[in-house]
């Protein structure tokens, strides 16, 4: 019976990467964000206090030229995109044109700091 249970919890825990989620926040050009997250002072200990998340979106946005694209969630936590969702972000703005900032509601499953996405879709309430 022990036996039984340890190999459930096993099957149940080894299928969870595989679920997909959703998640609301903005598409940014990745290369730009992690640049505007990486200029901060190393002695300065409140830095998150005195960062403007929603500023770091609105100059990232991404454009049609943008090769390399990342998402910010509600938090500010920032993912990059893998290759093939990165294309899918890229015929998003190509449909979109050029705006202020790109709300989207995205699925997909995360890998470490990396973004897997199955859909994404710009977001009507902003």
């Amino acid at each position: 019976m022990l036996r039984g249970i340890a190999l459930a919890s096993l099957l149940a825990v080894a299928s969870l990467p595989g679920f997909a989620a959703t998640w609301i926040g903005f598409l940014v050009n990745s290369s730009c964000f992690q640049d505007m997250q990486g200029n901060r002072n190393p002695r300065n200990t409140d830095w998150y206090v005195n960062t403007d998340v929603n500023y770091e979106i609105r100059y990232c946005t991404p454009s049609a030229k943008t090769k390399s694209f990342g998402f910010v969630d509600g938090d500010g936590l920032f993912y990059k995109l893998d290759a093939a969702s990165s294309a899918q972000a890229a015929e998003l703005v190509k449909r979109m044109g050029k705006l202020h900032e790109l709300p989207v509601t995205v699925t997909g499953r995360v890998t470490k700091d990396t973004m897997h996405l199955q859909s994404v879709a710009l977001r009507q309430n902003r």
